[in-house]
C-alpha cells in the first residue's frame, strides 16, 4: 500500500515514471522508461498489480509491462490482431493480478495472464468515433464510414458493420453517378 507510481508527460513525450515506497514522501526515477512514447499528452495511464508492486503496465499509444518496478519494459501491444492503439484505461483486478482490463481507441481487452496477452470484449459495445458517413445514392443499405483508429466500416443493410480498412479513416465517399456500388475513401496512418 506504500508503494504508487506516477508519470509525467511534457507535450507529447514522456518525461519521466517515477516510483515511491513509502506512500508518497520520496518519489525517485524508475530504472527506465519505455522506448519512443508518443502521444503522451493524449493518453498516459499507468496500472499497478494489487499484490506484486513491481509489476506495472503503462499506456500511451502502446502498452508496455514491466515485472522489476520499471526497471525495463517489454511492449505487450502487437498490433492486428493484438490489443488496439491508444491506451486509456487499466484496471487489475482487485484481489487477482492475473486479471486485467485495458480500454483504448478500439473499446475494452481482457487478460487472464496478468498483462501479457489480451483478447477483445467488443460485442454489442458502441466503441467507434465516426468522422463521416456516405450513403449509396440509390440502395439506402449501402453505407461507408471513416473511424478514429478504428479505419473504414461498411454498412450492407446487417445490424454489424464491417471492417473493411486500418487506419484512420477519416472521409468517406460513394459514387453517386454511376448504378454500380463504388467507393473512395481517404485514410491516415
Amino acid at each position: 500500500a506504500n508503494t504508487l507510481y506516477t508519470a509525467f508527460a511534457s507535450g507529447s513525450s514522456l518525461t519521466g515514471i517515477y516510483r515511491t515506497t513509502d506512500g508518497g514522501t520520496t518519489w525517485t526515477a524508475t530504472g527506465s522508461t519505455p522506448a519512443g512514447v508518443g502521444q503522451a499528452g493524449y493518453n498516459l495511464v499507468l496500472g499497478v498489480h494489487p499484490t506484486d508492486a513491481n509489476t506495472v503496465l503503462f499506456g500511451e499509444v502502446h502498452l508496455w509491462r514491466t515485472t522489476n518496478g520499471g526497471g525495463s519494459w517489454t511492449r505487450v501491444s502487437t498490433g492486428s490482431p493484438g490489443i488496439h492503439a491508444d491506451q486509456h484505461a487499466i484496471a487489475f483486478h482487485p484481489t487477482n493480478g492475473s486479471l486485467v482490463f485495458v480500454g483504448n481507441d478500439g473499446g475494452v481487452f481482457y487478460s487472464t495472464d496478468g498483462g501479457v496477452t489480451y483478447t477483445h470484449r467488443n460485442k454489442d459495445l458502441a466503441t467507434l468515433q465516426y468522422f463521416i458517413c456516405a450513403n449509396h445514392s440509390l440502395w439506402d443499405a449501402v453505407m461507408l464510414g471513416g473511424t478514429q483508429d478504428n479505419g473504414a466500416q461498411r454498412y450492407l443493410g446487417h445490424p454489424a458493420w464491417e471492417h473493411s480498412a486500418l487506419g484512420d479513416g477519416a472521409y468517406a465517399a460513394i459514387n453517386s453517378t454511376t448504378d454500380t456500388r463504388r467507393w473512395f475513401e481517404s485514410r491516415y496512418w
